[in-house]
Order: structure tokens, then C-alpha cells, then sequence
């Protein structure tokens, strides 16, 4: 199975327990999007720390905020993603959903 193959499989099969229990798969995407937005900004408010009396070579606390960044964007990623799903669930076939997840489950 190649990579894309792969990748679609898991999109599928996310998309599937998604709608067979909505509110526990959202409740994990928050959890989700809660560690990654307060542990990103952890990173970022240490690095300012870090910058304000500097222990470490520049380029550590830079580091360090960059991470702490990223993070906080990972965050920010999984909340669009759950305030997006009352927009895209009417338009999600379930049907069709659990057709691919049969045609996966048996190769």
C-alpha cells in the first residue's frame, strides 16, 4: 500500500469514528487543542523568560519560542477543525463513509 493510499485509509477511518460518536471524538480533538495551545504557549513565555535574564545561547530560547509558536498554531489548527465540523457534517454522505471503511477492512 503506497503512502497516499495509506493516508486516505486513516481519513477514512477517522472520518468514520467521527460519526459514529461525535461528541467523544470531539471532546478528544478539544482535549487535543487545549494541550497543544497551552503547552505552546508555555514554550513561548519561558523563551521570553529565558531572553529577559539569558542562561542559554541565543539561539536556545529562539529555539525554544519557534517550538513554543508552532505549537500554539497546532492548537489553533485542531480548533478550526472543531468549530468547522458543524459546517461539514450535512454534507458528509454516511453511507458512502462506511462503504470505503468495508472496502479497507477487507483488503
Amino acid at each position: 500500500m503506497d503512502r497516499i493510499s495509506k493516508l486516505h485509509r486513516k481519513i477514512i477511518l477517522s472520518l468514520s469514528q467521527l460519526m459514529e460518536d461525535e461528541e467523544a471524538e470531539l471532546t478528544k480533538l478539544r482535549r487535543i487543542r487545549m494541550v497543544f495551545f497551552w503547552l505552546g504557549m508555555l514554550l513561548v513565555i519561558a523563551s521570553l523568560f529565558e531572553a529577559r535574564d539569558p542562561h542559554w545561547p541565543v539561539w536556545m530560547f529562539s529555539l525554544i519560542g519557534a517550538t513554543g509558536g508552532l505549537v500554539v498554531g497546532l492548537g489553533f489548527h485542531y480548533d478550526n477543525a472543531i468549530n468547522q465540523w458543524p459546517a461539514i457534517k450535512p454534507f458528509m454522505d454516511g453511507k458512502k463513509i462506511k462503504d470505503a471503511v468495508k472496502e479497507y477492512n477487507t483488503d
